[in-house]
């Protein structure tokens, strides 16, 4: 059973419907600081991160794999290692 305690939520549209996921831009800092290979393994990421914040069945994997990625496709540039404190300096350029 996942956690709700104090985590903002976002409505995302799965298969037509509006779901309610807590903790998705923990999701997206964990996914991006661990370095995902490709696509397949940040959508993987994202699933297993948000099932420790939300009650997920695995019947739902199929259909929110896609919309977990394409959230942190949209959110992951916030959480760039080199983007927050970045003065553009060679070190990390």
């Amino acid at each position: 059973m996942g956690c709700h305690c104090d985590k903002k939520e976002f409505i995302l549209q799965v298969n037509g419907q509006d779901r309610r996921l807590a903790g998705l831009e923990e999701c997206v800092f964990g996914t991006v600081i661990s370095f995902p290979a490709d696509d397949a393994e940040a959508a993987e990421m994202m699933w297993e991160q948000a099932g420790l914040c939300n009650d997920l069945n695995e019947s739902e994997k199929d259909l929110l794999l896609p919309v977990l990625l394409e959230f942190y496709h949209k959110n992951k540039e916030g959480f760039s290692l080199t983007s927050s404190n970045c003065s553009g300096c060679e070190e990390c350029c």
